[in-house]
């Protein structure tokens, strides 16, 4: 009588294991391949007002996220030709600095009353056309009070589409906790490309860094600034980290791909220190 394959091999040994192993090493590979990538997020801030020079910005072939400051004489139109070119459209929202650093059209103050300042947050995210999120303009001085952070977050609980970056220019802000305590949803700036301004091998070495937290946590954001040594970096630096890897990446996709990946991913929002700016 012959013997069947599915109990013993040609050698009259049993292949149950045989085909377990086998079907132990297929799903390993399998959950391999399906690995999600390590994700890097680039806002480029400070935009909308200088045409040209702002407009170059457009020209990165990755996914983006460009944030403009309000009511500047650009912005309006470029944010709607960054939309066109499957740009993300943030709000840069001019707050506050320890150094008084004069804010522009839009800016959010220490003195203000509430009536005021949310009729100032509400006139700017009118002004940028597309806006899906905000981040802080400088900002070391009024992200450090709960309270102002609240009557931000109260407001953008009016308008359940926009997300929030704490752009992190003091390591005393509580914009991200407030964000969370609104259910805003939120995360941090990892790292700035450009703190020392016009040094293209800065700009490399901080997006090595970058690329080193992504693979570490899984993602990172790095904030610059439309300086055309950031833009050169950019360039020449993204495609290889694409072939090594890196997945850039809006931040509104960051954000739903972290919810699908792991839910326990607010963990990653618990306070910690890092380098501030302004």
């Amino acid at each position: 009588m012959s013997r069947s394959l599915t109990s013993q091999n040609l050698q009259g040994r049993p292949v149950w294991p045989a085909l377990f192993l086998l079907l132990l090493i297929s799903l390993s590979i399998s959950v391999h391949a399906e690995e999600p990538k390590p994700m890097i997020a680039i806002i480029i801030d400070d935009l909308g007002n200088h045409r040209s020079h702002d407009a170059s910005v457009l020209d990165l072939e990755i996914p983006l996220t460009c944030a403009f400051l309000p009511n500047t004489p650009y912005s309006k139109p470029l944010a709607r030709t960054a939309h066109e070119r499957g740009k993300e459209i943030m709000l840069h929202v001019p707050m506050e600095s320890m150094n008084r650093k004069a804010l522009g059209p839009g800016g959010l103050e220490l003195h203000m009353t509430e009536h005021a300042f949310r009729d100032s947050l509400t006139e700017s995210l009118d002004s940028i056309p597309h806006v899906q999120g905000i981040n802080n303009h400088m900002g070391s001085l009024l992200t450090q009070h709960p309270g102002h952070m609240a009557w931000l977050m109260h407001e953008l609980q009016f308008r359940p589409n926009l997300y929030f970056i704490d752009s992190r220019t003091t390591t005393r802000t509580v914009a991200l906790r407030m964000a969370r305590e609104y259910g805003i949803p939120s995360l941090k700036r990892d790292v700035f490309l450009d703190s020392k301004p016009h040094d293209e091998a800065y700009v490399a070495g901080q997006l090595e860094q970058a690329r080193k937290l992504a693979h570490r946590q899984g993602f990172a954001i790095a904030i610059g600034h439309p300086f055309s040594e950031t833009i050169s970096a950019l360039k020449k630096l993204s495609p290889i980290l694409e072939k090594e890897g890196i997945r850039f990446v809006t931040v509104s996709t960051l954000i739903q791909e972290l919810d699908r990946r792991q839910p326990q991913w607010h963990a990653y929002l618990s306070p910690s220190l890092k380098a501030a700016k302004n």
